[in-house]
């Protein structure tokens, strides 16, 4: 994802519909953790969505 948004450069990224791929426990920071590992890449604005929030 980091790398397409990379390319792309949207001047917003928004990750929703996000999925715990590994299948183990959630934790209250899984999406600060993927927010920092799509910055890596990525040096634009990132957000997490939910559903109902506008942007």
């Amino acid at each position: 994802m980091a790398a397409i948004a990379a390319q792309v450069k949207p001047s917003l990224l928004i990750l929703y519909h996000r999925s715990n791929a590994g299948g183990g426990e959630t934790g209250s920071d899984d999406q600060a953790e993927l927010v920092g590992e799509i910055r890596q890449l990525y040096k634009g604005d990132v957000v997490t969505g939910r559903d109902l929030e506008v942007f």
